[in-house]
């Protein structure tokens, strides 16, 4: 839990000048298309289907710092649940690292160090 929230807040840090992570939709009656991502995240995590919204990232991810900061949201929203709340939804705490990495990785950064 605590080498995610590292992580998140590095890569925060180094793209974003800030130590915190936050996605804001501007204007949600003309999103954006990382805002219709991140709203579509947002709307598959509250319905419990963590594996559904990370392949909904992955399927419309595109490198960009919108898109990033969209990832790192989300990535720090799963990373909040506990254990338990994880895998009554299918999920693991190693998943979310991996996902958060793959994820880094297809943006185009290097990850062999996190």
């Amino acid at each position: 839990m605590r080498r995610i929230a590292l992580i998140i807040q590095y890569i925060a840090s180094y793209l974003y000048n800030r130590d915190t992570v936050s996605y804001t939709v501007a204007d949600p009656s003309r999103p954006t298309p990382a805002d219709s991502l991140y709203l579509k995240l947002c709307e598959l995590l509250s319905a419990g289907d963590i594996c559904g919204a990370e392949n909904y990232l992955f399927e419309n991810f595109m490198a960009g710092d919108d898109y990033i900061l969209a990832a790192l949201d989300f990535y720090q929203r799963l990373n909040g649940m506990s254990d338990e709340e994880l895998a009554a939804r299918d999920f693991s705490r190693d998943e979310v690292r991996e996902g958060l990495c793959d994820i880094l990785k297809k943006a185009g950064m290097d990850t062999s160090k996190l």
